[in-house]
């Protein structure tokens, strides 16, 4: 069943006006098991939004993967720029990244320019140990390829059981051939909650490093349990326009009336929930309940 609201509101607290208008369409979360096709959703600023599922179900399970290959499906949610892809299909690039569930990156040429997967933190890690070298330790260690966290590791966002940071990805001239060292852009996200993280490995040219930021500060990651029927939580088709004319300076007050004017689940994934939590990043604001 779709709906179709148009709401016009307008709103008179201070000096500095702002426009928005965003055009939300049909967002229907899927099961962990239905198919491969990633959700591409429209994002700002010549960036998409792209959801990508964890375990991807294409790894080969062995004795010494099944803890990693068992756990809760989870989801990654990143902006990449407009016109690049990803793709789970198999792909001879990046085969020294010790991660399950590799993705590739594509830019808008079609060139494989990076790639994207997960692993488990530790169980064993107790409270002082949860240094970023034993947190990432399938990939750090390595001495002629790692994601050098251990000399590079730029925390971008942190919470008590997240965090997110931009690292160098160092290979040796034992890889290069002989030749001299090279380092890709790297960008590494846990989640100890869950027991989980993400590696990004991305190529050195492929962006500039502000893109490289930006992306970094769009991850999250999502660890949702699924429903008593194996299935995420399921969101109605529906549409919705808002034309909204907000006139303020104050960002805090401005997030608290969208949150309560958009009026959506906390949980959910939208195009308008992805806005919002893309401009509390960028404004360094933590969510509010209270209505203006």
């Amino acid at each position: 069943m779709k709906q179709r609201l148009r709401i016009e509101q307008k709103l008179t607290i201070k000096r500095i006006v702002l426009k928005l208008v965003l055009a939300l369409g049909v967002v229907l979360a899927v099961s962990g098991c239905a198919g491969k096709e990633k959700n591409e959703m429209v994002g700002v600023d010549g960036y998409s939004e792209h959801i990508i599922e964890f375990p991807s179900g294409n790894d080969e399970k062995t004795e010494y993967n099944q803890e990693a290959l068992t756990i809760d499906a989870f989801t990654l949610e990143v902006a990449l720029p407009d016109g690049w892809s990803v793709s789970d299909q198999a792909n001879d690039a990046y085969g020294l990244m010790n991660c399950f569930s590799k993705n590739y990156i594509y830019d808008k040429s079609g060139e494989c320019v990076g790639a994207v997967g997960y692993n488990v933190v530790p169980s064993d890690l107790d409270e002082d140990s949860l240094i970023p070298i034993a947190i990432y330790n399938q990939i750090a260690l390595g001495n002629d390829y790692c994601f050098d966290v251990k000399e590079n590791y730029d925390v971008i966002s942190s919470s008590d059981k997240t965090e997110t940071a931009l690292t160098d990805v160092y290979y040796s001239p034992v890889i290069t051939d002989g030749s001299e060292e090279k380092k890709n852009k790297g960008i590494v996200s846990y989640d100890l909650t869950h027991g989980v993280y993400v590696a990004i490995e991305l190529e050195d040219d492929a962006l500039s490093d502000d893109a490289y930021s930006y992306i970094a500060n769009s991850l999250s990651l999502d660890c949702s349990t699924d429903d008593e029927n194996g299935r995420k939580d399921q969101t109605e088709a529906y549409a919705v326009t808002y034309n909204l004319s907000i006139h303020s300076d104050d960002p805090k007050e401005l997030d608290a009336y969208l949150n309560t004017f958009l009026g959506e689940p906390e949980n959910s994934r939208t195009p308008a929930k992805i806005w919002l939590a893309q401009s509390r990043r960028r404004w360094n604001i933590r969510p509010t309940r209270r209505a203006l």
